[in-house]
């Protein structure tokens, strides 16, 4: 409680009959000053500035002007504090409290000065309250249970959760007739293509020349289940490898049927349709490889592409060691002015009507 609201002020006790001033003398350039009704003090004369802002002692103990005070320091090492008991005066000195009350006004004064007044309805104050908590339910037993019970049963209720997600997912996957990573197959399709691969200025002698080709289904909202947490549908493709068989002259060729896989109902929802999506090449050396194909509109279209790898890429040690594939690009002007440096690759589709 600070001394403004100390309920004393205004009820001092009455001084006390003043003792009369030494006798003996001041040193000069000081003054001694009564202190308390019993005691006088002797210091350095204060200048207007340190009357005002205050003083920092910055003096030795040589420099001390009371003889009581530097004897204090002798004795103890430091001037004398309200923290030493026998400094501690031993009643209630009004003296004291009014220059506590001097000193509060100039603090104040100096306070409005710098920051200026407070506002004249007060500082604000802030109303704690507790939140408002929303509550969508009337209390259960679960609310009022004991906060381990109540973890216990929300972890417990939180796993059925995840176990009834994983069994939904489980089970909307299972498929009911087949299985669509490896679907039924048509005994009689009718979509017949010829696949043809050239390959031209080769660096050298490939391993193996292999081709697949791709299926997916093409209405998996209507017939394949949805991811509960993605929102996804299951996308079953399939893969099915063409035999390329050699022609001379670096021509290799194979049958592909655009209506190979059947349509089948597999997960219990509705009927899967099949639909060809691409024939892929690739041809190896040593773990290396260079790939080529034609999607679903080419294919149709009987269009013939050719690309242009580069041959250095031909015994790449680090495309051997790590399996590696890769796909020439089309003419451009780099190709053309450095042929010597490519090969190609040339693919095409051609419809058999009546074979």
């Amino acid at each position: 409680m600070g001394i403004r609201d100390d309920i004393r002020i205004g009820k001092l006790y009455p001084p006390e009959p003043d003792l009369p001033e030494p006798s003996s003398s001041v040193p000069e350039g000081c003054e001694r000053v009564r202190i308390s009704a019993r005691r006088w003090r002797v210091f350095l004369k204060a200048t207007e500035f340190e009357l005002k802002y205050g003083r920092e002692l910055t003096y030795g103990i040589n420099d001390e002007p009371d003889p009581d005070l530097r004897r204090v320091i002798d004795e103890e090492g430091a001037r004398p504090t309200s923290l030493i008991p026998v400094h501690r005066p031993d009643r209630r000195d009004p003296l004291h409290d009014l220059q506590l009350l001097r000193d509060l006004k100039i603090i104040d004064e100096r306070t409005v000065k710098e920051i200026g007044p407070l506002p004249k309805v007060g500082l604000p104050v802030l109303e704690k309250r507790k939140p408002a908590l929303y509550r969508s339910h009337e209390p259960t037993t679960a609310d009022v249970l004991p906060v381990e019970t109540r973890t216990r049963h929300e972890d417990d209720a939180m796993k059925l959760g995840h176990l009834a997600a994983t069994a939904a997912l489980t089970a909307s996957t299972l498929t009911g007739c087949g299985d669509p990573h490896h679907p039924a197959l048509n005994p009689h399709p009718k979509q017949k293509y010829e696949i043809t691969l050239k390959i031209e200025d080769a660096p050298g002698p490939f391993e193996s020349v292999t081709a697949f080709a791709s299926y997916e289904i093409a209405n998996p909202s209507e017939c394949a289940p949805q991811d509960p947490i993605s929102g996804v549908y299951a996308m079953a493709k399939y893969h099915h490898d063409v035999p390329l068989y050699p022609s001379g002259d670096g021509t290799y060729s194979g049958t592909i049927y655009l209506d190979l896989p059947l349509d089948q109902t597999y997960y219990f929802k509705g009927l899967c349709r099949w639909v060809f999506t691409s024939i892929n090449v690739s041809i190896r050396n040593q773990g290396g490889g260079f790939d080529a194909g034609l999607g679903l509109d080419e294919v149709i279209t009987q269009r013939t592409l050719t690309t242009y790898p580069q041959k250095r890429l031909y015994d790449d040690r680090e495309s051997q060691e790590n399996h590696w594939s890769f796909s020439g690009g089309y003419m451009s002007d780099e190709v053309a002015s450095h042929r010597a440096d490519y090969f190609s690759m040339t693919i095409s589709a051609k419809e058999r009507l009546h074979e």
